[in-house]
């Protein structure tokens, strides 16, 4: 559901549709909703939208959602949430996908993913559970294996190779640089990191290796923490 008391309130402000679409995240539609009510209910202060309660919103938006909602299967929002912040940190393809596999009775559907992906995000800004990251230029290197391997093919014995991929990058430029390594050892781990430092012309202050297990140690139920490797520190 949009939040229509903020999309009311930035209408009041006289932002623009543009803009209150980036800084709400809903669709045009409900913006020009929230419009017309302005208009019906002759709503023209901030003072006046404080007042409203929830149940005057009810009424104002009135559209079946809870008939609609019945007629989906619910998604156990804290369950995913429980998911993205675990170790594997799973996508929310994958969490959809299983989602699906939630058994529904008949007549009931489950969500579309892009309307799955709603749902979450929803959920997560209502709760205020991110926290923006602000970056100095040229101070953080963010390093990691690739999780894909690739496959090179040799184009007359066509046998096949397989080949890690290395990613680093600097957060606040976004500068991305990608190198393949025939495995992901200590050796071409160091070697990774050498060409890295030479394609940006210089060393950043801090690398931060991205839990790659040939940086640090594995994790385990009981330590949670993970040490650098003596060898890369």
């Amino acid at each position: 559901m949009a939040d229509y008391r903020l999309i009311m309130s930035l209408l009041i402000q006289q932002r623009s549709y543009r803009q209150i679409e980036a800084l709400v995240k809903c669709s045009h539609r409900a913006i020009a909703k929230a419009r017309r009510v302005l208009v019906a209910e002759q709503l023209v202060t901030h003072a006046q939208l404080d007042a409203l309660t929830g149940e005057d919103l009810d009424r104002f938006f009135a559209d079946g959602r809870r008939s609609i909602t019945s007629e989906f299967v619910p998604v156990d929002i804290d369950k995913i949430v429980v998911a993205r912040v675990g170790r594997k940190k799973p996508p929310l393809k994958v969490l959809w996908s299983q989602y699906l596999k939630t058994p529904a009775a008949p007549g009931v559907k489950h969500y579309g993913y892009d309307r799955f992906c709603e749902l979450v995000a929803e959920h997560v800004r209502v709760n205020d559970l991110t926290a923006p990251i602000t970056h100095t230029p040229g101070h953080t290197l963010q390093v990691d294996w690739a999780g894909t391997q690739m496959r090179i093919t040799d184009p007359i014995s066509r046998q096949h190779t397989r080949v890690s991929v290395f990613v680093a990058t600097l957060p606040y430029s976004g500068v991305v640089f990608a190198y393949g390594a025939l495995d992901e050892k200590m050796p071409s781990w160091l070697d990774c990191h050498r060409r890295v430092f030479e394609y940006l012309g210089g060393v950043p202050l801090v690398v931060v290796p991205d839990n790659a297990s040939t940086a640090s140690n594995q994790i385990s139920k009981t330590e949670r923490a993970r040490d650098v490797n003596p060898s890369y520190a």
